[in-house]
């Protein structure tokens, strides 16, 4: 089962934002997509969670076109993290969690959300105004509840997704590591990842597929070796840049 864009273009305000990008991301892998600012990466996220107006081409989620579900089969079979953490009203963290929760008896989200919260670091705060956490710790719980929403509800996993926009943008090194590791474990049972990345060491580290984007066309899709390669980083990214396998931990290394 996969996510898939099929030949998309969006144009806004007359500019051209994507040109006929298409890739596929499969359930049960982490695809992470990367390029310099300005590549195209939020809008193709946006278009591919249903959030944007594609002036050419189609999103498709396990063989279907997106306007083929209704909202709430579309809300069980992926959610989305945005870079925005702002909430109108003062909300607990729990009442936040509690939102991803579409059906069933409280006792089953609380079962649910128990291993969740003690894997990410946010039960100590379950109680507390979300506005009132840092930068890091509303990721951390935004990340929580687009977990939640898709696997709360019912025991399937396969072909279903989590789309997060730089989840990972206001997190310390610990905490980036600790949330990407969670999806890794999460691909385990079935769940797809499609996640825009600025750091291409954690690109290397965790994705199975990486989709490089440039100027609103896709340059590159495959694994990391194949994509990370540094004569077209470098050109890519306008400075020289160097990849190498780490001895230790057998993945890229990517440095300037």
């Amino acid at each position: 089962m996969a996510l898939a864009a099929v030949d998309i273009s969006v144009a806004v305000g007359g500019s051209e934002i994507l040109s006929r990008v298409s890739l596929e991301a499969s359930d049960g892998c982490i695809t992470a997509l990367v390029g310099p600012n300005g590549a195209g990466k939020t809008t193709l996220l946006k278009t591919l969670a249903g959030d944007g107006d594609a002036r050419q081409g189609v999103v498709q989620l396990n063989g279907k076109t997106l306007s083929e579900y209704s909202l709430k089969e579309l809300a069980r079979a992926r959610s989305v993290m945005t870079q925005s953490t702002d909430i109108a009203f003062d909300f607990s963290v729990l009442e936040i969690l509690e939102m991803a929760w579409m059906s069933g008896a409280r006792e089953n989200f609380l079962r649910a959300l128990h291993p969740v919260a003690e894997e990410l670091g946010i039960a100590r705060f379950l109680d507390r105004s979300f506005r009132s956490l840092s930068g890091g710790e509303k990721q951390r719980v935004l990340f929580a509840r687009a977990v939640l929403q898709i696997t709360a509800n019912s025991p399937s996993r396969l072909g279903r997704f989590v789309l997060l926009d730089e989840p990972t943008s206001s997190l310390d090194i610990a905490y980036e590591l600790q949330l990407l590791a969670c999806c890794a474990t999460l691909t385990q049972q079935g769940i797809g990842f499609l996640v825009v990345l600025h750091d291409l060491n954690l690109a290397a580290k965790f994705a199975d597929q990486i989709v490089l984007l440039d100027q609103g066309k896709l340059v590159r899709a495959g694994t990391p070796v194949e994509v990370l390669e540094p004569d077209l980083l470098s050109e890519i990214y306008k400075t020289r840049i160097n990849v190498e396998k780490h001895p230790k931990i057998e993945k890229l290394l990517v440095y300037t």
